[in-house]
């Protein structure tokens, strides 16, 4: 099928690399959360979900930074996509009945549909990351 604007087929790189740093940013945002909202607040409520309270907070925000940073540097950016789909994935689970946090279910499961993106296509522009 022919494209209706061919010339804007010089961009496709540019695609991952706004979806890149779009959820890159979400990341970092949940991650810091925790200690804008209160530490105690969001821990309660995961011990409430049946985790082990702070060490389940500091973890979660931990791998949620860690995302965050290489999806916006764009290091290891397949990696970091699939393990960002799985805590989204997760928080999308844990977030079904009540919010947690800011977001809300539908947010988290569009960021994990946006890294599974990233998983396939690759970084995009401006990244660390080499073709094979």
């Amino acid at each position: 099928m022919l494209s209706i604007f061919p010339g804007l087929l010089v961009y496709t790189l540019a695609a991952p690399l706004i979806l890149r740093l779009a959820a890159g940013s979400l990341f970092l945002f949940w991650s810091t959360r925790a200690f804008v909202l209160g530490k105690h607040t969001l821990a309660d409520r995961l011990a409430e979900w049946n985790l082990p309270g702070m060490p389940a907070l500091l973890a979660l925000s931990a791998a949620e930074a860690l995302v965050g940073i290489l999806l916006l540097i764009g290091l290891y950016t397949q990696v970091a996509a699939l393990a960002g789909a799985l805590v989204a994935a997760k928080l999308a689970f844990l977030s079904r009945k009540e919010p947690f946090g800011p977001g809300n279910m539908t947010v988290y499961l569009l960021v994990a549909l946006i890294c599974l993106s990233l998983a396939l296509t690759g970084p995009g522009f401006f990244a660390f990351d080499l073709p094979l």
